[in-house]
């Protein structure tokens, strides 16, 4: 079988091929979504709240600002999960020592056993879906994967921190 270029098909086909492919991604995102979701709800807390776990597990203390950037957020909303992640003992505010009106958001030990539980919890179902693909196939994905995104980010401009092709 010989393939051709997207660009040098019909537009009707390009379409067709674009739209294919716009929507498996679209559908994996989804899923993936939802298997991350479904793995937060086992331990009680949203998406949001599990994202935002994320964000001080690879980064340590964090600032609320950078928060709010970070998952695109607004302050008052990041206030909100922050406070029930703090009601529930997974997140504390930390005063900054140099600046004492500044506070930084750090998991503490029970947030962090609760973010890697439910972290290793969708990892393994996801891994396990994985497993179905030969290496060479994942390898073939993440590649495709991470030019795809690189070349959305260079074409729209920065994604924000944690937005890039290898986030």
């Amino acid at each position: 079988m010989i393939l051709e270029p997207v660009s040098r098909m019909s537009a009707s086909k390009a379409w067709g091929v674009r739209s294919k492919a716009l929507l498996a991604i679209l559908s994996s995102q989804r899923v993936v979504l939802r298997a991350m979701a479904a793995s937060a709800a086992k331990d009680d807390l949203t998406l949001q709240q599990f994202s935002l776990m994320g964000v001080l597990s690879r980064r340590g203390r964090v600032p609320m600002n950078a928060l709010s950037t970070e998952l695109r957020v607004s302050p008052p909303n990041i206030t909100g999960v922050v406070d029930r992640l703090e009601a529930k003992g997974l997140v504390k505010r930390v005063t900054d020592p140099e600046d004492r009106r500044k506070k930084g958001i750090e998991l503490t030990e029970k947030g962090e056993t609760r973010y890697e539980r439910v972290r290793t919890g969708y990892s393994e179902s996801l891994q396990e879906s994985l497993d179905m693909l030969t290496p060479e196939e994942q390898e073939i994905l993440s590649k495709l994967l991470r030019k795809l995104a690189r070349m959305i980010t260079e074409r729209e401009g920065d994604g924000g921190p944690g937005s890039g092709p290898d986030s």
